[in-house]
């Protein structure tokens, strides 16, 4: 097993000071081990689209692959912006529709355009925060590549900040965002920013920023009839097959068999006894469902268990088929291209998500109903972190449900999120109510400070007296400087003195610390220790823990 192979490592970002006060821990896969080696990293000339997101097409024959690629009219536009944050870093983001082709289109601009440099995908809620650093000690030339960028975007993710330092050594950023999640994730945007900056917060919510920072190329879901014309000189039987019969809707939605998916999805909705899947169409509805109430990343199959039931009371006369059997047709590839429920990781155990073009279409239809409410419920019972709790109350917000994005982000802010805070400012700019709007800025800007505050005590870590300094803390029984000191020592190679204080940390108490520290076990073969942190961990109800865990166990029982 390589490092970064499939195992996740913590990363902490923490609202509040080192000294004092509650700490709100974020966990997200750390870069400190995760994207090592970048001199290793896939050369782009190498890559292969549906590694980067691009949809399989329809089977022809029996066949899946890849469309022949047909020039789009935006792409010379786009490979010149590519080829500009190439020279000088920037953030080059492709928009639309669901299934306009966005993928494929940012892929060839990218191997068309840098097919030298070394490209880094990085698995959706993975920590960017220590990659600036990590490449500044390559030697090549690399990119970033976040198809869905919604999945990146935070204090941990793809921030201003971390954007500005890729900028700084010619790292370029390419990703892709749908027209219906751009919505959600900057929704405050035309109010908070001038006015919270006069009140002398200089910070929008990291997403809504850092899009605000891009060079956005929208592509149109209905192909040109320039390009219709050169699909027809293609010579691509599949291309001419989606030109002959893709009718209102895209060569690339036709393609990837979106309408069809769409239409198998809605004939479901029949008695088990006569070819439908009632109880699979309602596991489906809840997975769409979630997902326009802004919830992120895979959904648990305990999630769709739950939720789907909201969908049942009208369907319960049809002869419901098992759970199991709905969630086998939800699952199952479908006309050769793709399945109703999308596999996340390659690991089904961590969860499904609804087909795209599925989200996509009951966002543009008028007529599809609202998200239930027990929907919304559920979505945050079962949100992971506090990043995923505010994109729900942006969806909520988004959807015209006031209270529940007040109450969510009330809580959230009262608990020390400074992205929470700086939406109720939004909110209550909106209602033009500048009394409540000034007192959720002063605890913005207050969170802001502590939160400089302590991003200064991680670099700390890299300096002699910064770390004589947290040491003092750390033997004082503070394990977030512990854990601070073992991230800084393991990043820079010093694997021994990380594993001391890992070790301190994890026994303090820190959850993360006990799955790093586990998991730099298993590294070294030390099997019945690292199992005993990882079980440690995972009975305090970490994931990563559990995952770790579980894979471990797993590759055990395969060795000979």
């Amino acid at each position: 097993m390589q490092y970064g192979d499939w195992i996740e490592l913590h990363h902490n970002s923490i609202s509040g000071p080192v000294s004092a006060g509650p700490q709100y821990n974020f966990f997200a896969p750390s870069s400190e081990l995760l994207f090592r080696n970048p001199d290793e990293w896939l050369a782009v000339r190498r890559a292969e689209p549906i590694a980067f997101g691009v949809h399989r097409a329809r089977g022809v024959d029996g066949e899946q692959r890849v469309s022949s690629y047909v020039e789009r009219d935006q792409d010379s536009s786009l490979r010149e912006r590519v080829r500009k944050a190439a020279e000088g870093g920037g953030l080059v983001l492709v928009t639309g529709d669901s299934m306009a082709g966005k993928s494929r289109t940012l892929f060839e601009a990218m191997a068309t355009t840098i097919p030298d440099f070394r490209v880094l995908a990085p698995p959706r809620g993975a920590s960017l925060r220590g990659l600036p650093r990590i490449l500044r000690g390559g030697s090549g030339r690399y990119v970033l590549w976040l198809d869905d960028v919604e999945g990146y975007l935070g204090a941990d993710g793809l921030s201003p900040e971390i954007l500005a330092e890729l900028s700084e050594i010619g790292v370029p950023v390419l990703a892709t965002i749908c027209d219906t999640m751009l919505d959600i994730c900057r929704p405050a945007a035309r109010h908070s920013a001038a006015q919270i900056r006069d009140a002398g917060a200089n910070q929008l919510r990291p997403g809504c920023q850092v899009l605000s920072l891009a060079e956005i190329i929208e592509l149109e879901r209905q192909w040109s009839p320039f390009e219709l014309e050169r699909v027809a000189a293609s010579g691509d039987p599949l291309l001419l097959e989606a030109l002959a019969r893709h009718g209102s809707h895209g060569i690339a939605e036709y393609i990837a068999a979106g309408p069809d998916l769409l239409a198998l999805w809605r004939r479901a909705r029949r008695a088990s006894h006569t070819g439908g899947h009632p109880r699979g169409y309602a596991l489906v509805a809840a997975a769409v469902d979630l997902a326009r109430a802004g919830f992120c990343g895979p959904l648990p199959v305990k999630l769709l268990r739950v939720a789907h039931k909201s969908y049942l009371r009208k369907l319960a006369h049809l002869r419901l088929e098992s759970f199991d059997e709905a969630l086998a047709w939800a699952t199952h590839i479908h006309y050769g291209a793709a399945s109703l429920l999308v596999i996340e990781d390659q690991h089904p155990d961590w969860g499904w998500r609804a087909f795209p073009y599925l989200t996509d279409a009951a966002a543009r239809d008028p007529s599809y109903p609202s998200v239930p409410g027990s929907v919304w419920s559920d979505a945050l019972t079962h949100a992971r972190t506090d990043r995923d709790r505010n994109a729900i109350a942006s969806a909520a917000y988004s959807a015209g449900l006031r209270n529940l994005a007040h109450r969510t982000w009330s809580s959230l802010a009262s608990n020390g999120d400074m992205a929470a805070a700086l939406s109720l400012v939004g909110l209550y700019l909106d209602e033009r109510n500048e009394e409540e709007a000034d007192r959720w800025a002063d605890l913005a800007i207050e969170l802001a400070h502590q939160e400089i505050t302590f991003e200064l005590g991680g670099i700390m870590a890299r300096s002699d007296v910064g770390r004589l300094m947290l040491m003092e803390r750390a033997e004082l029984g503070d394990s977030l400087a512990a854990f601070s000191l073992a991230r800084e020592f393991v990043s820079s190679g010093d694997l021994d003195e990380g594993e001391v204080w890992y070790r301190r940390a994890a026994a303090a108490g820190d959850i993360a610390a006990k799955n790093n520290l586990g998991m730099m076990l298993h590294w070294r073969g030390e099997a019945q220790e690292s199992k005993k942190w990882l079980m440690e961990a995972a009975g305090q109800g970490d994931e990563v823990a559990a995952r770790n865990l579980a894979l471990i166990i797993e590759e055990e029982s395969n060795l000979p």
